[in-house]
C-alpha cells in the first residue's frame, strides 16, 4: 500500500514539474481600466485602436535580441479595442489572456510584445514588417512562468511603445542616390 501510495505521489509531482508555463498576455486590467503600457501609432500620441491592428506575445527560453533565433510566438494575435470600447491602446485578448509558453511552470521565460499595423491583410508581425507597414515592440521582460497551482504572472515592467513605420524602397534609394551626389560634389 505504502509503495502504491508513493507512486501516486511522485507521478503527481512529476506532473508538475512537466506544465505547461503561461503568461498573462494583457495590457489592461479586468475593471476596463488600466495605467498600464499602451501602444500608440508611428506619431506617438494617437493611441492604437480597432482591427486594423493587432498585438502577440513572443517568447524566448533564454535571454535574446528580440529578432529570429530562439524566439516563438504565442496563438493568437489579438486585435486592439476600437474606440468606442473607450480602451483604444489597449489590445482585446478576448475570454482568456493566459498564453501558453514553450517553458515549465516556474521557469524563466523572456517576452516581447509586438504589434504592428494589419492593413492589407497582414495577419502577423512578420507579414507586416516584409510590407513595409508600420511596426513596434516593447522591451524585452523577463518573467516566470505560470503553471499548475501558481497563476500566470502579468506583463510586470511592460512600458508603452509605439510604431515605427518603415521607410519606402524608393525613399532608401533616393537617400543613397543624395549621399553619393555629395559624395561626388566634395571630391571637386
Amino acid at each position: 500500500m505504502k509503495k502504491i501510495l508513493l507512486t501516486i505521489a511522485l507521478c503527481a509531482a512529476s506532473l508538475g514539474a512537466f506544465a505547461q508555463g503561461q503568461v498573462n498576455f494583457d495590457n489592461i486590467n479586468t475593471f476596463g481600466t488600466s495605467k498600464e503600457a499602451v501602444v500608440f501609432d508611428v506619431n506617438g500620441t494617437t493611441k492604437l485602436a480597432g482591427t486594423g491592428f493587432m498585438a502577440q506575445l513572443y517568447w524566448g527560453a533564454a535571454s535574446w535580441t528580440g529578432v529570429a533565433g530562439g524566439t516563438s510566438v504565442t496563438d493568437p494575435a489579438a486585435p486592439f479595442f476600437t474606440v468606442a470600447d473607450g480602451a483604444d491602446g489597449f489590445w482585446n485578448t478576448g475570454a482568456s489572456s493566459a498564453r501558453t509558453v514553450g517553458v515549465a511552470g516556474g521557469a524563466n521565460v523572456f517576452v516581447q510584445v509586438r504589434a504592428w499595423n494589419a492593413s492589407g491583410g497582414k495577419n502577423t508581425y512578420e507579414a507586416a514588417l516584409a510590407a513595409g507597414n508600420a511596426v513596434g515592440n516593447s522591451a524585452v521582460l523577463a518573467l516566470v512562468a505560470g503553471g499548475g497551482t501558481v497563476q500566470p504572472p502579468n506583463l510586470t515592467g511592460l512600458t508603452s511603445f509605439k510604431l515605427v513605420g518603415v521607410p519606402e524602397p524608393s525613399t532608401i534609394a533616393l537617400g543613397l542616390l543624395g549621399a553619393g551626389a555629395l559624395l561626388l560634389r566634395r571630391r571637386k
